[in-house]
This record gives C-alpha cells, structure tokens and sequence, in this order.
C-alpha cells in the first residue's frame, strides 16, 4: 500500500464509533478489575456466585442420574453389592460435590459480614435460607437413607423415599440459582454508565 494511503475500515463515523465502543468496554472491564482488587466483598461475592453455580449443575445432575441409576441397578445386585457399589460412589462424590458444597455455604455465610453494597441485602437471605434447606433436607433425610443403602438395606421403597424427599434439596437449588443470577446482574450492572466520546467527523 503506498505510503500516505488511508486504510477504509479506519475512516468514518462508523469506524470511530467502534473505536468509542472499544473504549468503553475496556474502561469498564478496568473498573470491575479495580473494585474487586480493591473491595473483599466483590471477591466473595463473585467466588460464590461461581461456586452456586457449579454445585446447582452438578447436584441437580449428581441427584436425577445416580438416583435414576440406582433404580435400574438395584434388581440387578444383591443388597451386599449394592451396599459395597454405593460406598465406592459415594466416597468419590465427595470431593467434587459434598466438599465444594460445604465451601459455597461457608462463602454464603461470610457475606453476611461483608455483603457488597449495590446488591440488594435481602438476596442474602434468600441464599441462606435456601442453604438452610438443602443442608437440613441432607442432614434429616438423604443422609440417613444412603446410610441404609450402605449397610445393605436396599430396597425400591427406600429407593422411592429417597428419591421423594429429595425434591426439598432439589427446590433449594432451583429458587437459588435464579436468585443468585439476579443478583449477579446487579452486582455487574453497577459500574457508572460510561459515556461514549462524540463521532468525530470523517477524515478528508
């Protein structure tokens, strides 16, 4: 190209349109980088949001699967096997499930001293109750259930039980992730508004 030529996708308002575009996505990319470098509270609040999100799939994917697995396994294993096959699943779903379930709670729980100030403070206590119920329902029912599956007390009943009394763990998942997503929002919808430089006329 000979020297002096002007370059097309560079000129006109179009192209300095874009160029303000750009410019204001990166001022507000530089704005949530600083806030959370600078505030405890966003840092939390975004680990948490992304560990809701991990543990609502893999739960939701964790409870429908394995249990409809058991169903179809069970006939075909004596309650001894059964018993055995369980324990083995269940010690591997422990550190990628029970263990990072433990961790969002106690995230949950820590944002109670430092909640960020333009979200809305009563989400937090729907987060909490929602954890209240999921770890309740664990504690009182599908603990003690899976504990019989354990020691070779398998049976369709028990499996038809746990499978009942799950859908309260199940109902804390789906009202908590719609509002952690609401949240999420606000939480990165809060940066000032950016004003865009005016088109600057085209270049002769």
């Amino acid at each position: 190209m000979p020297a002096g030529a002007k370059v097309p996708f560079l000129q006109g308002p179009r192209a300095h349109a874009d160029v303000g575009l750009g410019a204001s996505a990166l001022r507000r990319g530089s704005y949530w980088l600083a806030a959370m470098a600078a505030s405890a509270s966003s840092r939390l609040f975004v680990l948490y949001v992304l560990l809701a999100g991990y543990c609502c799939g893999a739960a939701l994917m964790a409870e429908i699967v394995d249990y409809q697995s058991w169903q179809d396994l069970g006939p075909y294993l004596s309650p001894a096997e059964f018993a055995q096959w369980h324990t083995v699943a269940g010690a591997r779903a422990l550190p990628v499930l029970v263990l990072p379930m433990i961790v969002t709670t106690l995230v949950a729980v820590s944002l109670l001293r430092c909640w960020p100030a333009q979200v809305p403070r009563w989400g937090l206590w729907v987060l909490l109750g929602c954890h209240a119920l999921a770890w309740t329902s664990t504690l009182c029912y599908q603990l003690p259930l899976e504990q019989q599956l354990d020691q070779g007390a398998y049976s369709a009943a028990l499996l038809a039980e746990l499978w009942r009394t799950d859908w309260l763990r199940k109902l804390a998942f789906l009202v908590e992730m719609p509002v952690v997503g609401y949240l999420a929002l606000r939480f990165f919808g809060a940066a000032p508004a950016v004003r865009h430089p005016p088109a600057s006329p085209p270049l002769s």
